[in-house]
């Protein structure tokens, strides 16, 4: 299961829109999940 933007939010310091914001910058770099290779 994925942690939720509140527990990244807490896990980072950053607030809950922070978050998401980047992990949708993340997502149409092409990051689809922790783990995967970065678009170099």
């Amino acid at each position: 299961m994925h942690p939720s933007y509140a527990e990244l939010a807490a896990a980072t310091g950053w607030s809950d829109s922070t978050v998401r914001r980047r992990l949708l910058a993340l997502r149409r770099a092409g990051v689809k999940r922790a783990g995967a290779p970065l678009p170099i």
